[in-house]
């Protein structure tokens, strides 16, 4: 799985642990034994340091996405966010790095979700959220998998204007991912130079830069 990106082969674990029936022993426990080692490496920054939480049971949709993360994460990949056991703490983990896409620049067309990616639901106001990585993104819906829904890993099918969609963890693409308005600038600006109206190749270059620095 090593020619598939960071969060694609993140997904492809999730796939194998909802195959293998991973779930909640008893059912409405909140853990069991492969949860516990969900929760096992949880931390939480206390007093500026990375603290391990000890945590045995719970609500486990953050951790079973950061298990598929960090159990397939490279010797010379750095992974979006800290190993967390909330979801706020991953969406304040991804602002912080510069990887938290809000749902109001997937409706506006500004970015499109990718397999691999995480997207974070409100979960009843506050700082509740619910966790789950995308396995395939349409125009108006895409489909998720995650823990701890209905005490099992399970697919859901979601919307981009679904009220509790909050937004998205961007995991590592392979090469730069245009929206269509940064290819329709691209594309202008450079029939602009072949055309010889102007000597834009500067801005063309930085906003490719710019592109592949966001993908």
């Amino acid at each position: 799985m090593t020619d598939l990106t960071l969060g694609e082969r993140a997904l492809e674990w999730s796939k194998l642990e909802e195959q293998d029936g991973v779930c909640e022993e008893p059912l409405g426990s909140s853990t069991g034994k492969r949860i516990r080692e969900y929760f096992a490496p949880a931390t939480r920054v206390i007093k500026g340091q990375e603290v391990k939480l000890g945590l045995r049971k719970g609500h486990w949709c953050a951790v079973a996405c950061c298990a598929a993360t960090y159990a397939v994460l490279l010797d010379d990949e750095v992974a979006p966010t800290a190993y967390r056991c909330s979801g706020f703490e991953l969406e304040n983990d991804a602002k912080a790095s510069g990887l938290w896409r809000p749902k109001a620049l997937v409706l506006d067309g500004g970015w499109v979700p990718a397999p691999g990616d995480v997207c974070i639901l409100d979960r009843g106001g506050g700082w509740k959220r619910h966790v789950a990585r995308v396995v395939h993104a349409g125009n108006s819906s895409f489909v998720t998998l995650g823990g701890n829904e209905q005490n099992r890993w399970r697919f859901s099918d979601r919307r981009y204007d679904n009220e509790d969609l909050l937004g998205f963890i961007e995991f590592p693409r392979p090469y730069a991912v245009l929206s269509a308005s940064e290819a329709t600038r691209l594309y202008e600006l450079s029939r602009g130079v072949m055309a010889g109206e102007g000597d834009d190749l500067e801005a063309i270059m930085a906003d490719v830069d710019k592109a592949e620095k966001r993908g």
